[in-house]
């Protein structure tokens, strides 16, 4: 199995609802110990990361920008 049908596979069962309850758990746990700032920082590049690797777009053309419906709520 090839690393894109296994990307393929990890979205197919990822659940939106339960992935966007333990971000926002662990957000919320993270800003009793750290700044705010930092856990936004850390939010926000936890979503790049996730939209680069499941998000299809062209370079330097935003209004390429898809995501597929497997993570069309969650980000």
């Amino acid at each position: 199995m090839s690393a894109t049908e296994d990307l393929r596979d990890m979205a197919y069962g990822f659940d939106q609802e339960t992935a966007a309850i333990i971000v926002a758990r662990y957000s919320v746990h993270m800003t009793l110990e750290q700044e705010t700032m930092d856990v936004i920082r850390w939010l926000d590049r936890m979503l790049i990361k996730l939209t680069a690797r499941f998000a299809e777009f062209k370079k330097d053309d935003p209004s390429s920008f898809r995501m597929s419906k497997e993570f069309s709520l969650f980000p």
